[in-house]
């Protein structure tokens, strides 16, 4: 029976023996290791990075989230209260101090500039898609000269 310090050690192709100092190259650089209590937390970069972006988004949604149903609980009390759609408006207008205000406008037009960009990029869609479909296109294997002159008439 041979023993494996006996024969020649055989490896996949595609490994390669690295150094500690080649492995930043491919681990993407130093870690952050800390310790709490008896514990060591490491955090790698990119990780780190994945966390705060999903922090990000997901507390803008919360914030979107719960100013919308704000708003929805605002019109709702108005309107049972015997407002009109603009009394509503007016009244809430009015409760607000300046900040509320610059904030809700800003909102507004953010808002504004997201509905147009959906549109545009579904009209855009749609163009494309049906100028793909029904479009003009030249067809170079037809062999037949008015077949060619047809389709692009």
């Amino acid at each position: 029976m041979d023993h494996t310090y006996q024969s020649t050690m055989l490896m996949p192709a595609s490994y390669a023996v690295l150094s500690e100092e080649e492995m930043t190259y491919l681990d993407g650089g130093a870690d952050y290791s800390f310790n709490v209590g008896d514990y060591t937390v490491t955090l790698h970069p990119e990780v780190l990075v994945t966390y705060a972006m999903n922090v990000v988004v997901n507390g803008v949604y919360m914030l979107s989230r719960g100013s919308f149903q704000y708003f929805i609980n605002t019109f709702k009390e108005g309107l049972s209260d015997g407002l009109s759609l603009t009394g509503v408006v007016k009244h809430n207008w009015n409760r607000m101090n300046t900040w509320s205000r610059v904030a809700t406008v800003g909102m507004a037009g953010l808002a504004g500039y997201y509905a147009y960009a959906q549109v545009r990029s579904m009209y855009l869609s749609l163009k494309n898609l049906f100028g793909s479909m029904f479009g003009t296109t030249t067809n170079t294997d037809t062999q037949d000269p008015s077949v060619a002159a047809g389709l692009a008439a």
